[in-house]
């Protein structure tokens, strides 16, 4: 039995499955990588809330030691001040540990 058929008929058909074919393996392939760019943005936004909410959280503290320190009257204001300045000074003299200088990098 010879197959009758001709050869254009044949390439056109193959070429037809091809083009039913082609197109949805670039969708499958495409999926993922959208998926991974939604991803990007949501961790992004995430990072940004994080930051957002860092920033507020400083702001409010800061906000309650300024209103602590109103609070107090001048003498206690003053007395602050002078136990401040003297740990800051007490604590630039004062070295590092012995034990950290064990775990340094050079």
């Amino acid at each position: 039995m010879l197959n009758k058929t001709p050869k254009n008929k044949n390439r056109l058909e193959y070429a037809m499955r091809i083009a039913l074919i082609l197109p949805l393996f670039f969708m499958v392939l495409h999926a993922p990588a959208q998926e991974k760019i939604n991803n990007k943005k949501r961790m992004k936004q995430a990072e940004k809330q994080e930051i957002k909410e860092a920033r507020r959280q400083k702001k409010e503290e800061e906000n309650l030691r300024k209103q602590h320190l109103k609070i107090q009257s001048k003498a206690t204001q003053k007395r602050m001040k002078k136990s401040r300045k003297k740990a800051k000074k007490n604590r630039e003299v004062k070295g590092e540990p012995f034990y950290k200088k064990w775990f340094r990098k050079y």
